[in-house]
């Protein structure tokens, strides 16, 4: 198509769309001075605008084309004030001729570079913010440097035209008409042959994305080679325009010819149509007379003559033949005249009429090649078509001959209505061609090649399915060996793959890539068009890339193309990089580690192919760096990260004072922060620091990443500090956070992360300094921290204990009262977010206690020191038993018990110091070094006990842990002498009780090492040796001991002189010594090797001993010897099995046994001698206690029946083989809290360990049912049930209930039916019951109609069964006590159904009962059946949301007397009483309305205001209930929505002051419903605190 050029009439058209006057042309530069009158800066685009994009590759000289279009006559470029310009995008506005049109100029930066940068981001806010869609029109201007072959793959046209289309924004469409001029510097020489071949590539690249581009772009090709003419770029620009005013794109424009100046190649010369003479050849005298004689003849024939039609015809063939003959085509006129003329003679029915229609069209036709006349052809053409009706053997050629010359039209004007023509023209001819005639396959291809063309104009839906079926059937018109297959199997996976693009068919995809491959195996391996088959195939290929073989083949078809291109073609580089590109996402997908190397050694080739391209350079340069770095994650191969290195460091010299160079900067420090991990080298570190000092540089203060500048060089400068400890580059660094803190104001997201950076910072120099002003710094700044956290921030907490350790160390320093109160009340900050449950609250306790401590050294407080006691106990509560920290604190508690029993001298202090110094020794290992100052710390304590209440077992337990004090420590340690010391005394105190001879040949031994560790000087100690030794002489009047005595009597003496102190004493000694041996003379002195050693057999009864001692830890304090009667403690009961024949037995049993089998069978005997009985029983009025039976014998003592009732139990226990029994009447010391304590908190523990449980039924007699006894209506009669493992049911007569002789009434259906009948618990709980938390509502039910004498034992008696250890406070109320237990239910296990109760509510707290009876009944709802169908039309978003929202709520906690319940809430809009005939005055009636449920009627004992807000019906919510739902992320939701759509009970509660709640009501049962499924998902979810 031919654009109009300067002196066309198409100008006139193109100025009066414009509204403006046809400048003059009197001047060659006239029309570019007037089109260049103005040129300004841009700030918007306008309506009546046209924009231009200047688009290329990188070198294809944009800014040499802006510029140079700028240097035109006249053109006047602004200051840089009004130009609009960045970094990276330049638009400039002109004004052609008087109108009120511009042109806009818009200078893009490459975006093809493989480098990404702030160029994309630039020109996408240029358009977002200046670009106007409703301008004129817009159009891409596409520069293409021929110093790059156009088809290698950086620089194809289509790559760029997407990367462009990428950048535009939502809502913006690109232009879709695409300009296209080679550029070429006049420095740069190229061969003529090799300029040709890459236009020529240009122009196919150009047509392939007319092509290929699915009618997104319409490609034109101007023929000038651009080469710095200004008036070139003017000309080019009004080419643009006047196109794109015409509205036409597509083939090759031609420029006005008065705008151009002739191309300095003679192969791209100005394509100006040839200059056509008009002289005419002399003819000879006889042709010129035959034609003036025709004249005449034709004037001699006017109209109406009947051989006019003749003359005409013969006068015209003459004329046609004389200039067929001289070889002119240009004076056809006068002919077509005159076979117009006799065409009008010849009647419409005359067969002749159509030859001569043909004739007339085929001269036409030949004027077209000078003149452009088809309108004229299409009516003769026309004409002959209605002349050759249906049926006609030419109306076949008519409708193709009218096709072809529509189709010459077309290709001028374009006009869709012609192609449509065309199209129905050539189907008409296709039916009337005969099958299998060679004509059939012209015409399939011919209507074929016009589908694509319309096809190509964007008749997607209508066409494609046509074009490939017709190219369906011509492929059946080439069978294999035809030479035209290879190009019908081409053109049919065209359209194929067109219409996989469109649909997605998969088949269509399988089909086209058959159909490649059959093309692939036609062309042979020699043939040129080989390796655009191949990469055909792989591109198509690569559109089905999920399967691991398609990428496979595509690899191996690359591979192939790659071969094609040896070293030095034009293609190897593409080829290179797009084989590497395939083997990289290979890799990626399937891991093979020799892909990964295969792609670094091709883009290394591809590298060494491109020396003299910087630009792609720094592509393959930045992509091999990548894969190199992709090996180097993968082997840890140090040689690729310094690859990497060294690449990265070439594409830094690559960018010099680039945009991108910052990026390139960066990406090197990453490079070596990775060698630096590895191989921690200080010049990497160094370069580092410089580098991003560089980045640093380079970043202007008042840009983005300035910041993230200074924080990166500030984390270099800190790893070197941590390695090289330099302080001027910690100073460095807390300079530059100090900057990072300035740029973060306080609303800044990250203003608290630059605080404590620059805090952090601070107390390292201040541990490296010690210097107080930083000290002085940090505070104010962890303050400020602390001042930026609201309340109930989760980053609050670490904060305030970071101020703690800043105030600890300037407390240490300068001591101030202030700065500990500061602590103090921190601490008490911090532990208040720090619940029971939280990981972190025994810290918590500890410092807070250890700051007390601290406290309590200045002021000596007492209620310090209580203070200091809980929180430790406290903090010993939330330590588990295996845990290492579990000692310190043991040993801190100990300490302060201790420091309270030396100021208020309490011995329950003192007795809980003990017991905390045996959990230390418990959890002390043997071999640790403080076990010793533990044994001296515990033993200690038991002598203060011991010099208190003087108990036997003290003194024992103190000469232990002293033996084992002095074996933990070294022969040197200085304390093994006051060990010795004090195990010497305990031992002499203990010789002087009992006067075991053992104990004093022990503190002999002791007195002898002590005596060999006293200096000289202080040597008169030997008096305590000799003391021991007469001692022992008097016990067993051994001459060798009083020898000794003397002996060392003497050596005393003779230390001390008759002036010292000790010279009396030495003296009275030595003489009781004498009198000792002359009055009694010992025996001989034994012979060595005569008495046999008893330290195997003393080892084993230690054994014994620590077995036994084990075993009754877990068993009653004490028990009745049923044999004698006796009521025996531990002590007794060891006494009692030291005296029987089992352990004489066992003693002579595991002589030949050791290791673990000797342990085995100790511990067997022990457990089977202990085996005890317990009594379940109603107490009567006057049980015997522990004060009337101890130290009798039961069995000697007679009374009342409770007496009777004792001893017969003994005796039953007897006649069923027990030694042992026990009762509650008389093996508790009631007197002592502290044992009534452990009875309680051990009573399950004991029934569930007990071998037998017997349970004495006093109201029941002879065979009657156990059922009716009161003994199942009684508390702790529950427990007792329900622990013991076997149990026998006596009668009042001590008979067994229901003459049942089985072994365990448990065991016995008869009897286990009439205890579910009596107790309601199901047989598995009598059976198998398990302690816990589980079924909790359940287990209250169970205990609801039981009494106990005392109210408060009805909570204390479930302590066991719910497996809880709360302190027993006799005198405290029963709501409080029952209080306490369902707080710790709640608080432990979460269970909300404790909360399910109807009835008066408890002083404690509004959500618990006053008593146990409201759990009589059970919780009954109605159950409805759900519809399937309800869910057709529910949000399934919401109900999801619904459920995440659900399942993310906490348990229950009971913290502070607040109930945190989470719930389904639902506010009360209106309360409206009613009005009924009920006769209570205190009841009313009311209607309740919540908006998502229905309407509630409850009659209620309380009052409600009628006001919305103040009152809210929940649903308590337990997140297990979560658990039952489906697995299946889409039934979950339903079955949680079928799950509320059920009626419940709900909680009314009334809104009060400070968010809180509570609960009213509780005697009136509410049932309430929502209205629907869809009300539902409106559920509001909360957790309230109540009250």
């Amino acid at each position: 198509m031919c654009v109009p050029c300067g002196h066309c009439d198409e100008w006139d058209a193109y100025y009066a769309a414009l509204n403006v006057e046809l400048p003059s042309l009197s001047r060659p530069m006239s029309f570019i001075q007037n089109f260049l009158s103005d040129i300004r800066g841009l700030s918007q685009v306008k309506e009546n605008d046209f924009v231009i994009f200047v688009v290329g590759p990188t070198g294809s000289g944009k800014s040499w084309f802006t510029g140079e279009f700028c240097n035109n006559d006249d053109v006047r470029v602004g200051g840089d004030s009004e130009k609009i310009r960045t970094k990276n995008v330049q638009a400039l506005k002109c004004n052609f001729g008087r109108g009120l049109n511009s042109v806009v100029l818009v200078d893009t930066p490459s975006f093809c570079t493989g480098i990404k940068g702030f160029a994309e981001l630039e020109m996408t806010n240029w358009i977002r913010s200046r670009f106007n869609k409703r301008c004129c029109d817009s159009g891409i201007l596409f520069l293409q440097s021929l110093w790059w072959d156009p088809s290698h793959r950086d620089v194809l046209i289509a790559r760029h035209l997407e990367t462009f289309a990428s950048i535009f924004p939502n809502g913006f469409a690109p232009p879709s008409r695409v300009y296209v001029i080679p550029t070429k510097e006049s420095d740069v020489i190229i061969p003529r042959e090799e300029m040709n071949r890459r236009i020529s590539n240009l122009e196919c690249t150009s047509l392939a994305v007319n092509k290929n581009g699915n009618g997104r772009w319409r490609v034109s090709m101007l023929p000038e080679v651009f080469t710095g003419q200004p008036e070139t770029t003017a000309s080019v620009v009004q080419s643009i325009i006047i196109n794109m005013v015409n509205g036409k794109a597509g083939g090759t424009i031609t420029p006005p010819r008065t705008s151009l100046k002739p191309n300095c190649l003679d192969s791209v010369s100005n394509p100006a149509g040839p200059t056509r003479g008009h002289s005419r050849k002399e003819t000879n005298n006889d042709s010129d007379e035959v034609i003036r004689s025709k004249r005449v003849a034709l004037q001699f024939t006017p109209p109406g003559h009947p051989q006019r039609r003749s003359a005409l015809v013969d006068l015209g063939n003459l004329l046609n033949e004389q200039l067929r003959k001289q070889g002119q085509q240009g004076d056809l006129g006068e002919v077509i005249a005159l076979k117009r003329a006799a065409l009008e003679l010849i009647p419409l029915d005359a067969p002749e009429r159509i030859a001569a229609l043909a004739e007339l069209t085929n001269l036409v036709s030949q004027r077209l090649l000078e003149n452009p006349e088809l309108d004229e052809i299409v009516v003769l053409r026309r004409i002959a078509l209605e002349l050759t009706p249906l049926g006609h053997p030419d109306r076949r050629s008519a409708l193709n001959n009218l096709a072809d010359i529509l189709f010459e039209r077309f290709r001028k004007g374009r006009l869709k209505v012609d192609l449509d023509e065309i199209i129905t023209l050539k189907r008409a001819a296709m039916e009337l061609t005969p099958l299998g005639c060679q004509d059939d396959y012209v015409t399939l291809a011919s209507l074929a090649n016009f589908l694509c063309k319309r096809f190509d104009d964007g008749e997607w839906n209508v066409e494609l399915d046509k074009i490939i079926a017709l190219r369906r059937d011509l492929l059946e018109f080439m069978p294999p060996g035809h030479p035209q297959r290879r190009s019908a199997l081409v053109n049919l996976a065209g359209p194929l793959s067109q219409r996989f693009k469109r649909d997605g068919m998969k088949a269509d995809l399988d089909m086209a890539i058959s159909l490649k491959r059959a093309v692939l195996e036609l062309t042979p391996l020699e043939d040129l068009d080989r390796y655009s088959a191949l990469i055909n195939l792989a591109d198509l290929l690569s559109q089905r890339f999920g399967k691991q073989a398609a990428l496979d083949e595509i690899v191996t078809l690359r591979r192939a193309a790659l071969d094609l291109t040896p070293k030095g073609h034009s293609q190897r580089c593409s080829a290179l990089v797009n084989l590497a590109d395939l083997l990289s996402e290979r890799s990626r997908k399937g891991g093979m580690k020799a892909d990964l190397d295969e792609t670094i050694s091709l883009q290394k080739a591809a590298l060494e192919s491109m020396l003299s391209r910087p630009l792609e350079r720094r592509s393959i340069l930045a992509h091999l760096r990548d894969h190199l770095c992709q090996r180097f994650k993968r082997d840890g191969a140090i040689s690729d990260l310094a690859e990497v290195i060294s690449l990265q460091r070439a594409v830094l010299e690559l960018t010099p004072e680039d945009p991108d160079r910052r990026l390139a900067l960066i990406n090197l420090v990453d490079r070596l922060s990775d060698r630096f991990r590895i191989e921690g080298g200080k010049e990497d570190l160094d370069e580092m620091v410089s580098l991003q000092r560089a980045v640093l540089e380079s970043t202007p203060s008042d840009h983005p990443d300035y910041r993230s500048a200074l924080i990166g060089l500030a984390a270099l400068l800190s790893q070197r500090f941590n390695k090289e400890k330099m302080k001027s580059d910690l100073n460095l660094i807390i300079s530059l956070r100090r900057n990072v803190l300035d740029l973060t104001p306080p609303q800044h997201p990250y203003h608290l992360i630059a605080l404590h950076c620059l805090a952090d910072l601070l107390e390292v120099r201040f541990q490296e300094g010690g210097a107080e002003e930083d000290l002085d710094e940090i505070i104010p700044l962890t303050r400020n921290l602390l001042d930026s956290t609201s309340s109930g921030d989760p980053e609050r907490r670490p904060i305030l204990l970071k101020l703690t350790r800043y105030l600890s160390e300037r407390f240490k320093l300068q001591g101030a009262t202030a700065d500990l109160t500061e602590i103090i009340l921190i601490q008490r900050a911090v532990l208040k977010l720090a619940p029971p449950e939280h990981p972190d609250r025994f810290t918590t306790l500890a410092i807070l206690a250890d700051c007390l401590s601290e406290w309590f050294k200045r002021e000596e407080d007492k209620v310090v020191l209580d203070e200091i006691i809980t929180l430790r106990r406290a903090a010993l509560e939330c330590i588990p038993s295996g845990d290492a920290r579990r000692r310190s604190i043991l040993v801190n508690l100990s300490d302060c018990t201790y420091q309270r029993y030396r100021m208020e001298s309490s011995m329950a202090d003192l007795t809980e110091t003990i017991a905390l110094q045996r959990a230390v020794l418990e959890v002390t290992d043997p071999g640790d070094t403080d076990r010793c100052s533990a044994l001296i710390n515990c033993a200690s304590s038991l002598s203060e006990r011991f010099e208190q209440e003087g108990a036997n077992a003290d003194l024992d337990e103190v000469v232990r842990l002293r033996r084992a004090a002095l074996d933990s420590v070294a022969e040197d340690d200085p304390r093994r002498q006051q060990i010795l010391a004090n195990l010497d005394d305990c031992l002499y105190e203990r010789f002087r009780r009992e006067g075991a001879v053992a104990d004093l040949e022990e503190i002999i031994t002791l007195r002898r090492a002590a005596l060999e560790r006293t200096p000289l000087p202080q040597q008169c100690r030997p008096l305590n040796l000799a003391g021991s030794l007469h001692e022992k002489f008097q016990k067993l009047s051994s001459a060798t001991d009083i020898e000794e005595a003397i002996k060392l009597g003497r050596a005393a003496l003779a230390l001390c002189d008759s002036g010292h102190p000790d010279h009396t004493l030495s003296r009275d000694c030595l003489t009781n010594y004498l009198t000792a041996k002359i009055r009694k003379r010992g025996p001989k002195l034994p012979v060595p090797g005569a008495s046999t050693s008893s330290s195997s057999r003393y080892h084993v009864k230690q054994l014994i001993r620590s077995i036994v001692f084990e075993t009754l830890e877990n068993l009653p304090l004490r028990l009745v010897h049923t044999t004698t009667g006796i009521l025996c403690n531990r002590d007794a009961q060891l006494s009692h099995f030291e005296a029987s024949p089992q352990y004489c037995q066992l003693l002579s049993s595991i002589s030949g046994l050791d290791g673990q089998l000797r342990e085995a069978r100790i511990r067997d005997a022990v457990v089977n001698f202990f085996r005890y009985v317990m009594l379940s029983h109603r107490w009567g009025s006057s049980e015997p206690l522990l004060r009337d039976v101890e130290g009798t014998n039961v069995y000697d003592l007679s009374g009342t029946d409770c007496l009777a009732k004792l001893q017969e139990f003994c005796l039953c226990a007897l006649r069923r083989g027990f030694l042992w029994a026990w009762s509650d009447t008389c093996c508790i010391d009631k007197d002592s809290s502290a044992e009534l304590q452990e009875a309680i908190g051990s009573m399950f523990s004991w029934y569930r360990r007990s071998s037998l449980t017997l349970v004495y039924l006093s109201d029941v007699s002879g065979a009657c049912s156990p059922a009716d006894s009161v003994w199942f209506k009684r508390g702790w009669t529950l427990q007792e049930l329900l622990a013991s493992p076997t149990i026998l049911f006596y009668t009042r007569d001590w008979s067994l209930c229901m003459n049942r002789e089985v072994a365990n009434h448990k065991a016995d259906p008869t009897m286990l039916a009439e205890l579910q009948k009596a107790t309601g618990i199901a047989e598995w709980h009598l059976t198998n019951f398990y302690p816990g938390m589980d079924e909790a509502r359940s287990r209250l039910q169970w205990a609801s109609s039981r009494r106990t004498t005392r109210p408060e034992d009805v909570a204390y008696s479930l302590f066991g069964i719910f497996k809880l250890h709360l302190p027993v406070l006799y005198g405290e109320s029963a709501e409080s006590a029952l209080g306490r237990l369902l707080a710790e239910i709640i608080s432990r296990s979460g269970d909300i159904s404790v909360l399910d109760w109807v009835g008066e509510a408890s002083s404690i707290h509004s959500c618990f009962p006053a008593n146990l009876a409201p759990y009589q009944t059970l919780p009954c709802v109605p159950a409805t059946a759900s519809d399937a169908s309800g869910r057709n039309g529910l949000d399934l978003e919401k109900a999801q949301k619904l459920y995440s929202s659900l399942a993310k709520l906490p348990r229950a906690r009971f913290v502070n007397q607040r109930l945190s319940l989470p719930c389904i809430a639902h506010w009360v809009t209106t309360v409206k009483p009613l009005h009924t005939n009920s006769t209570s005055p205190s009841c009313c009636m009311y209607e309740i309305c919540a908006p998502l449920l229905r309407p509630i009627k409850v009659t209620l004992s309380v009052n409600l205001e009628e006001t919305s807000g103040s009152y809210v019906l929940v649903r308590p919510w337990h997140p297990k209930w979560l658990e039952a739902q489906a697995d299946s992320d889409i039934d979950a939701p339903w079955k949680l929505l079928e799950q509320l759509e059920q009626s419940f009970n709900a909680l009314l509660l009334r809104r009060l002051p400070h968010n809180e709640y509570e609960r009213i009501a509780s005697d009136s049962e509410i049932v309430a419903r929502v209205q629907d499924l869809d009300s539902i998902l409106d559920s509001e979810v909360m957790v309230p605190d109540i009250v």
